[in-house]
Order: C-alpha cells, then structure tokens, then sequence
C-alpha cells in the first residue's frame, strides 16, 4: 500500500475507533506499514511545554523522560529540531533503551538496532514523538536499513496523528 493510500486510511481508522484505543489501533496499522511488530512503533506524548516527554506506547509504566536532561537522545533531538532523524547503527549509539527495557515481555527485550523519529506536530508545537525501529540481537537479524523515503513516508504518518487524542 501507499503512503497515498495509507494516511487517510489510517485517519479514518482512527476517527472510528474508541479514544481508548486509538494508540494501540495505530501501532498495528503503523507496524503493518512499515514491516515491523506492534512493539516496534514507540509514541512518546510531549507535554505543552515541550519539557517532558511520557512514553505511551508500547504500554509500559508511563515513563516520564524530562526531555533537557537528556538533551543527547534522539527522543530529546527530535523534538528540540523539530524534524525527522533516522539511524541505521543505532546500536552503537548511546541512547536510553527504552524499548529494551521497559517493555513488559521479556522476548520483546531485544537490541533496537535501526530507527526512525518524527515528530507529531501542531502548528510550531511538539505534541509527541512516533518512532518505529527494528530491533534483532545483531545488525544484520534486524533487516532491512530504513531509507530517507521511509523517514518521509514516517513524518507523512506523523502529520495524520496529530490530529488525534492518543
């Protein structure tokens, strides 16, 4: 499918489905697109005044990130530069390990090793952060590098939440 095809697809999706559920509805949709699982998509929602980040999806404890103490992650990148990054060794890169550790299933629990992060935005305000990442105990069981058109096709995806409550 594409990316024309998908957004208001996942709009309408997301219009239909119960506020309760609209974040868990749009990780399946959104890890369907791209080709990974469920626990692969992360949204993390911003605080209005751009200082704290809470990381929703996948359900975990509802982790609050002050976003200026780590002003080196990606999370805190994305949402200070207001724009996509992606990062295809992200392995090796020093990060927070959100998705390793705090996921509930402990098979879940694997190396991220390729991402992407856009952020969901309304006018000049950060409303949250969607990453999608691919994960495998090595670079090479995660697959595929995501590529420039996937992190537009991400920021295309980024443009239909933000018109939704998650």
């Amino acid at each position: 499918m594409s990316i024309a095809d998908f957004c208001p697809r996942l709009a309408k999706i997301l219009f239909a489905a119960p506020p309760k559920e609209r974040l868990a509805t749009a990780a399946g949709e959104i890890a369907a697109f791209f080709g990974v699982d469920a626990h692969e998509v992360a949204y993390f929602q911003v605080d209005s005044g751009g200082r704290n980040a809470v990381f929703r999806w996948p359900p975990s404890n509802n982790i609050n990130i002050p976003l200026k103490s780590f002003s080196t992650a990606l999370l805190a990148a994305t949402a200070r530069e207001q724009r996509g990054f992606l990062n295809n060794a992200f392995a090796t890169t020093p990060h927070l390990h959100m998705f390793e550790h705090s996921l509930a299933e402990r098979e879940q629990r694997v190396p991220v090793q390729k991402i992407m992060s856009a952020p969901l935005l309304v006018g000049s305000e950060v409303r949250g952060i969607l990453q999608v990442c691919r994960k495998g105990k090595t670079l090479a069981e995660a697959g595929a590098d995501f590529g420039d058109a996937e992190l537009q096709e991400l920021q295309q995806v980024c443009a239909v939440l933000a018109q939704f409550e998650l």
